[in-house]
């Protein structure tokens, strides 16, 4: 954050060190200063002290001292999007699934101990962005992750949904927190997939599809299923 601030002091003394002239009774004599406002300045207002002296008749010492207050404020905000390069698709056991992250600063202060975590995926890498390489997340700065999750049997079962946490803190030491999910589709060819994640196989006899236990063994609580479409099956429950 930059910004400038502007001081106006009325002296009714002035040193004679300060000038040779002399400030006569009733005259005012204005001077201007001006301060820039740095990012450790943001976190209370402003408090500025200004004080004059001057020397009087037989070389007494006169003083005077004025006290201004700015209030400071500023927004700090981010973006965070995660997507997939499965979206839309089916995946199957084998696959690898490739997830993009971008944060955002779409405040107006910089950013710090930014992390990112997924709850399926280690690690989440950094690939972008800090082009300046000051470790801060700078405004309108863009960072870039990346994450790689390879699909396994017992994901067949269900979506693959996996959520992603972002953590940043402002130069205040205020947290901020993002989290955004991502599902990919998933495949169940061949196979019917339980609550509790059994894969059962599906048996062909002429046009008449039916499901059965890979250990050939019956269970009262599942009804045998039939399709004539090819459809992706799932189990009926008496």
């Amino acid at each position: 954050m930059k910004a400038s601030i502007f001081f106006i002091f009325m002296a009714i003394l002035i040193s004679t060190a300060v000038s040779e002239d002399l400030l006569k009774p009733g005259e005012t004599r204005t001077y201007t200063a001006q301060y820039t406002v740095k990012d450790t300045d943001i976190c209370s207002d402003i408090v500025n002290n200004a004080t004059v002296n001057a020397t009087g008749p037989c070389s007494s010492n006169v003083s005077s001292t004025a006290t201004r207050v700015v209030t400071t404020s500023y927004e700090a905000d981010i973006l965070f999007d995660k997507v997939s390069n499965k979206s839309g698709e089916e995946v199957d056991a084998g696959d690898i699934i490739k997830y993009t992250y971008y944060v955002e600063n779409t405040g107006d202060v910089n950013l710090t101990i930014v992390s990112l975590v997924d709850d399926m995926i280690t690690p989440v890498q950094h690939i972008s962005g800090d082009e300046n390489q000051d470790l801060l997340l700078n405004p309108g700065e863009v960072w870039t992750y990346e994450g790689f999750y390879e699909v396994v049997e017992d994901d067949l079962c269900f979506d693959i949904e996996n959520t992603a946490k972002l953590k940043a803190t402002d130069l205040c030491n205020r947290p901020i927190e993002r989290k955004d999910s991502e599902v990919v589709e998933t495949t169940c060819i061949g196979r019917i997939c339980c609550q509790d994640r059994t894969n059962l196989e599906r048996i062909e006899s002429g046009n008449q599809k039916a499901i059965g236990f890979q250990n050939g063994k019956a269970e009262n609580n599942v009804k045998i299923v039939t399709n004539q479409m090819g459809g992706r099956l799932k189990t009926l429950n008496r």
